[in-house]
């Protein structure tokens, strides 16, 4: 297969990723299974290592969703990125070297940043895209599992 058959095959994949992730994110639906998802997913990374091209609307290139909600918006500090993952026992231990490590299932879910001032919780916002998340602070602080107030009084980011 030459690069043409290649980056046409590509774009394929980018275009049904892209619709999966549209329906998982915006439209709270799914139309494929994660392992498919994962499965294009690790073959457009395949086929852009061996071009040696990211075309621009590649899911490979970005994390989360774009944001459509009127809730406020707030650019993080720090981008907010993906946990990679591997299906490679080897590639694992060579990502490890000599350091220990512990293993655990990637879940789906929502990924938060919470600022607390104080001890107190001052600001929840999503990853969003990576780049810019919602502020969601007055929904988390009806979360059972994410504490108001916490011992560290000092300025918290997590």
């Amino acid at each position: 297969m030459d690069n043409m058959d290649k980056i046409r095959l590509m774009k394929e994949k980018i275009e049904l990723l892209n619709r999966a992730a549209k329906a998982y994110y915006q439209e709270n639906r799914e139309i494929m299974s994660n392992y498919e998802y994962d499965k294009l997913y690790d073959e457009l990374a395949e086929l852009e290592k061996e071009t040696g091209m990211v075309l621009s609307n590649s899911p490979t290139d970005r994390v989360g969703y774009e944001l459509l909600t009127a809730l406020p918006k707030e650019r993080h500090e720090k981008p907010m990125l993906s946990l990679d993952k591997t299906k490679d026992v080897e590639a694992l231990r060579s990502w490890l070297g000599s350091r220990k490590g512990m293993l655990s299932w990637k879940l789906d879910g929502l990924t938060l940043v919470l600022t607390y001032r104080g001890g107190s919780l001052e600001k929840a916002v999503t990853r969003g895209n990576g780049e810019v998340g919602e502020v969601v602070t007055n929904n988390v602080k009806v979360f059972k599992n994410i504490p108001l107030v916490i011992p560290y009084k000092g300025d918290l980011v997590l």
